[in-house]
């Protein structure tokens, strides 16, 4: 049932925005009674939260950050870009996302809420990931709050700005995705990685080297 009245909510939320979407569409939508939806989401924001939620969580589990902290830096960032831009070229969330940044402003616990569930777990998430490489000399990072930014610009900033103007994507593709990724995460690491860091990757990639020649692979190496 939550997953027809999201589904249909995203629809509505899509086709008018939040200020003008109704609980009554939204119910329409879904071949419900509008007295089921609020059976299940008390508000329209608390319905949009839920939504927006469902989108944003792309941030990994407590004990995954901690479990590939110990292998390459270079292949943690390699995975968390993938995933973040996995979410980001799907048409769902790039929708929703222009709806909340046209709502922001009106709707400012909604935008914070909603930020806190997506691009705030995200920061959380890859400051950890930082400061374990710190701890284990891999990487030096003088202003660690200041390096998270750099790199989630660095990842999504072109497809954000693209976003908001209505522009095509640049990301038109798996391979252009992947190799902007990949450029991403070595221009990032080339200012931070220390050679405990840089020897860390190294070990990856010849283990990565030695699965290729077995028939798997190989995208992790060495950042110059």
């Amino acid at each position: 049932m939550d997953e027809r009245i999201l589904e249909s909510a995203a629809r509505v939320f899509l086709k008018h925005g939040f200020a003008r979407a109704t609980m009554e569409e939204i119910a329409t939508r879904a071949g419900i009674t509008k007295q089921t939806v609020y059976a299940r989401f008390s508000s329209k924001k608390v319905l949009f939260s839920a939504l927006a939620s469902r989108f944003s969580k792309i941030v990994f589990r407590p004990e995954q950050v901690e479990n590939i902290s110990k292998g390459s830096p270079r292949a943690f960032l390699m995975e968390f870009g993938s995933e973040v831009m996995e979410v980001l070229r799907d048409a769902k969330p790039q929708q929703l996302f222009v709806v909340l940044a046209a709502e922001a402003r009106a709707f400012p616990e909604l935008a914070s809420e909603t930020w806190v569930q997506g691009p705030g777990r995200l920061r959380v998430c890859l400051r950890q990931f930082l400061d374990d490489q710190i701890a284990l000399g891999r990487m030096s990072i003088p202003d660690p709050d200041c390096a998270v930014e750099q790199f989630l610009g660095l990842l999504v900033g072109p497809l954000i700005g693209r976003l908001l103007f209505a522009r095509p994507t640049y990301f038109d593709s798996e391979e252009r995705a992947a190799s902007y990724i990949e450029s991403a995460v070595d221009l990032f690491l080339a200012g931070y990685l220390t050679d405990a860091g840089r020897q860390a990757c190294a070990e990856r990639a010849g283990g990565l080297a030695r699965s290729a020649s077995e028939g798997e692979p190989s995208r992790d190496r060495l950042p110059r």
